[in-house]
């Protein structure tokens, strides 16, 4: 019956996932999900019936299929129907893979070496099984939810904000685009402290200096040689002399370029005095010639579209550093 039940979710999965495929389906409402669910399910159960003969088993853990998509569903209530089923097939079809294999090596007359070396799979089946499930999850959470469009707050209220920009033996034509691109920044409160950490060489350091000093006044330059704490000890020294005034501190690693409205969309978010901090998403850049950068570009892709996204839902995300804004009093308490 274990080895039915994998090879019934199993089925569903793949039947589910076909018709979640489908345009506007997994987003759908509940009136036009539920039907194309069902219709998944009745095929899973017909293609299962074919290989184990066995009409009322199908239909006994179609019933479970069914139960464990309510109680997804109402314990994540902005997911489709169709969503929650899919999550639930992932979720079925791991658990009995796990409990058959439980079986296979605990179960029969298996030798010693043959059971440990049997658990150690099993161990390693049940981490990876685990981290599919938790996939399965996050990509139900964005795919499947019904929320309303993204919005971006705008304010009147305009804090001074720092940008920082910390440098270790940077070429200069490695940061001139990053710098360009703040500079091109469309907001009128913005300092941006370019601070090199322990480059030892000048002609390394002073080309940069000079830099900044043609990029204007909004542009602030510091050498800090000795100085401990690497890249941390470099901006919390440049936090330390910010004016009084800067409400919002944002960190820009030295080889990102950032859009013009890059503060616009995101201070607004500030106006709420319970955030903390908001971070952007990022993406690379010079990867189209590279069947290998693309395949790179595309998986990196996965955590700002998916796992991010599906993090706030729950108000659970993570501050990466490089393209995040945080407010300066909470940075010092």
């Amino acid at each position: 019956m274990i080895l039915e039940a994998v090879a019934y979710f199993s089925i569903a999965l793949g039947c589910t996932t076909v018709v979640a495929l489908l345009p506007g389906a997994i987003r759908g409402r509940f009136v036009f999900t539920l039907p194309l669910a069902f219709i998944a399910m009745a095929a899973a159960a017909l293609l299962a019936t074919q290989l184990s003969q066995d009409s009322r088993g199908e239909i006994a853990l179609s019933a479970v299929l069914v139960l464990f998509t309510l109680l997804s569903r109402l314990n994540q209530r902005r997911w489709s129907w169709l969503g929650a089923q899919l999550f639930s097939c992932v979720l079925l079809a791991s658990l009995f893979y796990l409990a058959y294999a439980a079986y296979q090596t605990y179960a029969l007359q298996l030798s010693v070496g043959i059971v440990i070396a049997s658990t150690v799979l099993l161990v390693v089946e049940l981490a990876a099984l685990a981290l599919s499930v938790s996939y399965a999850f996050e990509i139900v959470d964005v795919l499947s939810r019904r929320d309303p469009p993204l919005q971006h707050p705008r304010s009147e209220h305009q804090p001074w904000v720092a940008l920082q920009v910390a440098t270790y033996n940077e070429p200069v034509d490695i940061v001139r685009p990053t710098l360009e691109s703040l500079a091109r920044i469309e907001y009128p409160h913005l300092i941006v402290q370019v601070v090199d950490n322990n480059t030892k060489d000048p002609e390394v350091w002073q080309p940069l200096q000079r830099l900044c000093e043609e990029l204007g006044s909004r542009f602030q330059f510091m050498h800090l040689e000795p100085w401990p704490g690497f890249k941390a000890g470099a901006c919390n020294e440049a936090t330390r002399r910010l004016p009084s005034e800067v409400e919002i501190i944002g960190i820009i690693d030295a080889d990102y370029a950032v859009r013009p409205d890059f503060l616009e969309k995101m201070v607004g978010h500030f106006e709420d005095p319970s955030v903390a901090f908001a971070q952007s998403s990022q993406n690379y850049r010079d990867w189209e010639d590279s069947s290998y950068l693309r395949g790179l570009f595309h998986s990196f892709r996965y955590f700002f579209d998916v796992t991010m996204p599906s993090r706030a839902h729950r108000n659970a995300i993570i501050f990466c550093g490089t393209m995040g804004l945080i407010r300066r009093s909470a940075l010092q308490d």
